[in-house]
């Protein structure tokens, strides 16, 4: 017999979990976090200055959708509203969607506060899956199977449900092209379960049955094709790629290298473990899978109804790590953690749901308990101790008396700097670096003042230089333009005034 959790626990749980989902906004969100890179600003500046069609994938590529820039871009052409703070407001809400979608699968109230947790404060190893387009990706793929196991229980909307669960999986592709893993591995584990009859806990036959009728099969059909239209769509309409501008699978020789780079990866994160807050996180992950697995050898919980997400989100994670080492984007993209965030959060809903099955015992509920500790500390740690960082956005007072200015630096010191307010400071990589408009770069130099920056592309500030076509002279000497935050490191950012 199930025993409800008591009102007041309620209120208490879902009261953490708002202050947890406002205090990770307040932490790392585009306005506020203390690393935000130029990868980030991509989104504040496309939420500004977006064009359909040609914009539907991010500037300089093919792939990697706007949805989130799309949405924003509405909002601040209707209310002319911040760039930078609309920008983060809405990539916030898309990530609170895939939350709420997932407590569909998750439904005690401590298990939810603990997916909260493991959503919005990874730890460092994963905290890019929150800042980017993965977590996004991975948000409308929630949605979409919400909406899956919506059209398996109802009884008179199953073609409702059915149509908004294909429209996330298509949003889900077009977002991240990788986003086509996930929904590999759900369409084969409903074709395995149709063939072979196999009984789920969610997903019987019969239900399969009374969900695949013909006229819901022409439903999948018909939004199967137009999603392979508009995604052709959207890649025709495309900028000129610029940046990791190859795709398909990786040959036997680049799979190797996948694979050395993925444990050359693996090696980096162990180095990290020398941090004690990742060393903390490290050995209580280790100690709770150690309780975990302990409780389950126990005969009287061997005999539990297999699940059919239990089971995706399982295969989702083990499987869809090795599909990603045959991809030619995570090849040329040097196999960076963030392509893993899917596989990070499919294992803890695979636990949680697991944990839900059974009776809680102390020993999982304080090693949990401490995962979710040290996961906080990890996440927080580098912006908080040993003082709290400024958010990345406020290095940079100067700026204001410039404006309106136009800056030209590497690619990580030129678009962060127009993120803080794209209507008065445009920027642009140098004509060398990975410029992803050329545009913008064109705007940039029509600015009346012109700023160049000298951290990661120039030895020293020349008397002359051409950038984009145009010669340049120098105006004045260098200066002290403000601090930019890396991981590992707190650069001047050195300045000097050119003009045409």
């Amino acid at each position: 017999m199930k025993t409800q959790t008591p009102f007041s626990l309620n209120v208490i749980y879902y009261s953490a979990i708002a202050a947890l989902i406002l205090f990770s906004f307040f932490s790392f969100s585009y306005r506020y976090y203390p690393f935000f890179n130029a990868d980030a600003a991509l989104a504040v500046l496309m939420s500004y200055d977006y064009h359909f069609p040609k914009d539907l994938y991010c500037w300089g590529q093919d792939r990697g959708g706007t949805l989130e820039m799309m949405i924003a871009h509405f909002f601040i052409s209707l209310f002319h509203s911040s760039p930078l703070i609309t920008s983060s407001v809405i990539h916030y809400i898309l990530l609170v969607a895939g939350l709420v979608a997932s407590f569909h699968f998750v439904r005690k109230p401590f298990f939810r506060l603990a997916l909260t947790v493991a959503w919005f404060f990874p730890s460092h190893f994963f905290i890019e899956s929150v800042l980017y387009q993965f977590g996004v990706q991975f948000s409308l793929f929630m949605m979409g199977l919400y909406f899956l196991s919506k059209s398996i229980n109802s009884g008179k909307r199953k073609s409702l449900f059915l149509s908004l669960l294909l429209f996330f999986m298509i949003l889900n592709v077009w977002v991240l092209d990788l986003g086509i893993i996930p929904v590999f591995f759900l369409a084969l584990l409903i074709i395995i379960s149709m063939i072979f009859q196999k009984k789920m806990h969610e997903l019987t036959p019969e239900g399969m049955r009374r969900l695949f009728t013909l006229k819901n099969c022409i439903i999948c059909i018909s939004w199967t094709i137009a999603g392979i239209l508009f995604i052709s769509y959207a890649k025709i309409n495309a900028s000129q790629a610029t940046t990791y501008n190859e795709s398909g699978l990786n040959n036997p020789r680049e799979l190797v290298t996948t694979a050395t780079s993925l444990f050359n990866s693996i090696l980096v994160s162990f180095r990290l473990l020398r941090k004690p807050t990742e060393s903390f996180y490290f050995y209580s992950v280790i100690g709770f899978l150690v309780a975990f697995a302990l409780h389950f050898r126990r005969k009287n919980e061997k005999h539990i109804p297999v699940s059919f997400f239990r089971t995706f989100f399982l295969c989702q994670a083990a499987f869809g790590v090795l599909l990603l080492l045959f991809s030619k984007q995570v090849l040329l993209a040097n196999l960076p953690v963030r392509y893993f965030g899917g596989a990070y959060l499919s294992i803890v809903l695979f636990l949680l749901m697991k944990l839900e099955t059974i009776e809680i015992r102390p020993l999982i509920s304080i090693s949990l308990s401490i995962v979710l500790a040290a996961s906080i500390l990890s996440s927080l740690y580098e912006s908080y101790f040993p003082k709290k960082l400024a958010p990345m956005v406020k290095n940079f007072p100067m700026l204001d008396s410039l404006q309106p200015v136009g800056i030209i630096g590497s690619y990580w010191n030129s678009y962060v700097f127009s993120a803080i307010d794209p209507v008065n400071i445009k920027a642009t990589p140098h004509d060398r670096d990975n410029v992803r408009n050329r545009d913008l770069a064109l705007e940039t130099l029509m600015q009346p003042r012109l700023l160049l920056i000298q951290n990661e592309w120039l030895e020293k500030f020349p008397d002359s230089i051409s950038q984009f076509g145009s010669p340049l002279r120098k105006k004045g000497g260098p200066f002290l333009l403000g601090t930019y935050i890396s991981w590992n490191e707190v650069n001047d950012v050195i300045a000097c005034e050119y003009i045409k």
